[in-house]
């Protein structure tokens, strides 16, 4: 069996008898990939913490023929972001990234962007960045890189430029994908489930500019937005719906839709850009 060796972030495991852990991980070169680990929970385990959720990690894998299974035969830890297992809100945070990761991106399908800005998401968090701010970078980074970047600019039907005064009312549709104009809205009709919300719904026009800015900053540049805290809650929901409608994966997006940050400090407090206060105490997960 030949061996290969990759960088790789740990996505999660799974338990599998006494011993062992079945592993999902991502890598730059091959995708979201899954991979045994034998004996990974014994006393003497040769694994270290390296195989444990959000580590950035170098594994050396054997694949299996023909059946092409990928046996973890070491590992060993490039960093494994201690600062974030130490905090329970920076945990709840960094597992949004890697639900979102395991969402999106298909198995065995290489995404080099992808697992770069997996670990800049995490060395985000770690650094002391806003959660609030570092999720919604986050999101409008992957769906972009994923091929559904919504569009901002114009609507999405009649092609008319948001810029233009005759624009009126803005709207965003999940369904269609981007912004709607007041004409197309009231052309279109409604009378969807208000509860999946795929039916155009009002947005201000500086949740849209704070979106269009997010798109062209990106992850790394993107930290020195602020945000209006009345318009946090309007930004974040209109994530989720449409991330929500998208995966269309009704147990696992409702994972998503939950709010993951109820240990975090208030909204306004994050998207002011306010320092996160220290939890005080450590979680241990396997």
């Amino acid at each position: 069996m030949p061996l290969t060796r990759t960088e790789a972030i740990i996505l999660g495991s799974l338990r599998l008898g006494e011993a062992n852990r079945l592993v999902t991980f991502l890598t730059p070169d091959r995708g979201r990939l899954a991979g045994m680990a034998y004996n990974a929970r014994r006393p003497n385990r040769r694994f270290g913490g390296a195989l444990e959720l959000f580590t950035h990690c170098e594994l050396v894998l054997a694949e299996r023929r023909p059946h092409h299974h990928l046996d973890i035969r070491q590992s060993s830890i490039i960093h494994g972001f201690p600062l974030i297992r130490r905090d329970l809100s920076l945990i709840e945070a960094a597992s949004r990234l890697v639900m979102l990761c395991r969402a999106f991106l298909p198995e065995a399908a290489p995404h080099p962007a992808a697992f770069e800005l997996l670990v800049d998401g995490l060395a985000a968090l770690e650094r002391g960045r806003s959660a609030w701010l570092t999720l919604r970078l986050f999101e409008v980074a992957l769906l972009r890189d994923v091929g559904y970047q919504p569009r901002l600019d114009r609507c999405v039907r009649c092609q008319h430029d948001r810029r233009e005064g005759t624009f009126g009312p803005v709207f965003f549709s999940p369904l269609a994908g981007g912004l709607l104009c007041g004409r197309c809205v009231a052309a279109g009709g409604r009378g969807h489930d208000a509860a999946v919300r795929p039916e155009p719904f009002s947005v201000s026009p500086a949740a849209v500019a704070f979106l269009q800015q997010a798109v062209r900053l990106g992850l790394e540049k993107g930290e020195r937005l602020r945000l209006p805290p009345a318009l946090c809650d309007e930004v974040e929901s209109l994530l989720r719906h449409y991330i929500r409608l998208l995966l269309d994966r009704q147990p696992f997006s409702r994972r998503l839709e939950a709010t993951p940050l109820g240990h975090l400090p208030s909204v306004r407090q994050a998207a002011a850009g306010a320092d996160h206060p220290p939890a005080g105490a450590s979680l241990a997960r396997e």
